[in-house]
């Protein structure tokens, strides 16, 4: 309970009733509540206050907590309570198809249950720019680091620009590409026949050690 609570990037803690929308904004990063099985005589609850004094496992559902929720109307009990990490991350509104370059206008912020995302989201629109959908996207559907892939500024035979830098001195010749790659990936050139080596994309069929 306490390194829940206790993460650096939680933020302060809401507490959402059953039927709630998102609490908080995309700016705003905080670690949300649901509440499960509500006992029906608080379905009103007001400002509900959760105490974490009260809290034991659910030895039924291990990601339960059970814990003590006043109200402010005095009511109070004991309530399940599921514990999850919530952040914004980058979704699509529409459906994309493989190969769809990922602006801005394409994307939309959603509040995203962190422990059932499979792979790292992205947190703003600008941490996307460059990359391209890599398979078929839903509608709705949270980016992924594995749904995406960044654009080619190289791609396989092109003649490449092979720039090496080093103290006092500057070189650059010409390699043919072996493989495609975006920025910052690395890829084989071919500096001469049967003389390859691996590479870093830095820019437009420009690569560099």
């Amino acid at each position: 309970m306490s390194d829940f609570f206790t993460a650096e990037d939680s933020g302060p803690v809401r507490v959402r009733m059953p039927g709630e929308p998102p609490l908080g904004a995309p700016s705003e990063a905080s670690v949300q509540l649901e509440l499960r099985r509500l006992p029906a005589r608080l379905k009103d609850c007001s400002a509900p206050q959760l105490s974490l004094n009260a809290a034991r496992s659910d030895r039924h559902a291990p990601g339960l907590k059970r814990l003590q929720l006043l109200c402010a109307n005095g009511q109070q009990d004991i309530v399940s309570v599921r514990m999850e990490r919530y952040a914004w991350r980058q979704s699509t509104p529409q459906p994309l198809a493989s190969g769809t370059p990922l602006a801005p206008a394409r994307l939309t912020p959603v509040l995203t249950p962190l422990g059932k995302l499979r792979g790292n989201g992205f947190e703003s629109a600008a941490a996307l720019s460059g990359f391209e959908v890599r398979r078929r996207l839903r509608a709705g559907e949270v980016i992924t680091r594995n749904s995406v892939r960044a654009i080619p500024l190289v791609n396989f035979g092109d003649t490449v620009t092979y720039q090496v830098s080093g103290t006092g001195f500057s070189m650059q010749r010409s390699a043919r590409a072996l493989e495609a790659g975006g920025l910052d990936e690395r890829i084989r050139i071919e500096l001469a026949p049967g003389d390859w080596v691996r590479a870093r994309v830095i820019g437009p069929r420009r690569v560099a050690p």
